[in-house]
């Protein structure tokens, strides 16, 4: 699991990014060959409820609560999604991000100018490309650590609202409040964001 949907069903069952999803009303995720298939199949056979077993740092655990219902794109358009656009805004402490996944599914390897989604609601992973020289040295060591040991947790989630013929710039915001050593041990010193919306013609 690299994110949660903010508010959503997996969150709310207590489901973590980090954790290794093993199971799923039966279904086993382990040995699966294509897990991302299974994991729809699963989804899709729920009638509602779901009983997930997961692995969390060495230790097994059961989790079950309720599905929310998908939030299914509104098919009147598409739009797109960027994380190459002309970022950052520094004087707001905006710089680069990666977008990881869209939706579940994991981007291109390649660098991809824009991603082409349907209108409606998209849930991004994002990993931040914060300019190591807005570090201390100390924060840099710091931050390398808590990446070394969250993996999967230094990623954050952003639920973007994608309007029709609209283009929007993804970037991560450095929260200068939040560089202590606690901080940045919590992944608490940067935010993903949507920097900037702009018009742009998509079919």
């Amino acid at each position: 699991v690299l994110a949660t949907t903010p508010g959503g069903a997996a969150e709310a069952m207590g489901i973590r990014a980090g954790d290794q999803l093993l199971s799923i009303n039966g279904m086993s995720l382990a040995d699966a060959h294509r897990p991302q298939q299974t994991l729809d199949h699963a989804l899709g056979a729920a009638t509602g409820q779901a009983s997930i077993v997961l692995l969390r740092d060495g230790e097994r655990l059961t989790l079950s609560g309720p599905l929310a219902a998908r939030v299914e794109v509104d098919g009147t358009g598409c739009g797109y999604i960027s994380d190459i656009d002309n970022t950052p805004n520094v004087s707001q402490d905006i710089h680069p991000a990666l977008i990881t996944q869209i939706d579940g599914r994991s981007t291109p390897l390649t660098t991809t100018p824009r991603h082409r989604v349907e209108a409606g609601q998209h849930v991004l992973v994002i990993s931040e490309q914060i300019p190591a020289h807005l570090f201390t040295r100390n924060q840099l060591r710091e931050r390398e650590r808590m990446q070394r040991r969250t993996l999967a947790r230094a990623y954050k989630a952003l639920v973007v609202d994608v309007e029709p013929n609209a283009r929007y710039s993804i970037g991560a915001r450095l929260i200068r409040s939040k560089m202590d050593s606690d901080s940045i041990r919590d992944n608490a010193y940067w935010e993903p964001v949507v920097h900037r919306v702009q018009q742009e013609s998509c079919r």
